[in-house]
């Protein structure tokens, strides 16, 4: 999954840190950050069915979210719908 931008919200490196206290404000959920300034790496573990999710920030428009071994629809949801509700509001598309 990636959730696009209109505007080069990450031109802004502050906007990594944003997002991190955003994720790891996701209830029942644990975050690691591997790799915090240019890029952003992370992974998201979602303790509620054991979903894990890499998050990268490579690029200034768009996060992605890349599904590890385990990942249901409703997780991937909570996890979208966390950075939209509380980040910023993107379109949330499949990544080809």
């Amino acid at each position: 999954m990636r959730i696009v931008y209109t505007e080069n919200v990450f031109a802004d490196k502050r906007q990594n840190q944003r997002l991190v206290k955003v994720l790891d404000g996701l209830p029942e959920a644990s975050l690691s950050v591997f790799h915090p300034n240019p890029y952003l790496h992370a992974c998201l573990l979602d303790y509620t069915d054991g979903s894990s999710y890499d998050i990268w920030v490579a690029k200034p428009s768009a996060i992605l979210v890349v599904p590890k071994r385990k990942a249901t629809t409703q997780s991937i949801e909570r996890v979208c719908n966390q950075i939209c509700d509380e980040f910023e509001e993107g379109d949330v598309v499949e990544f080809i």
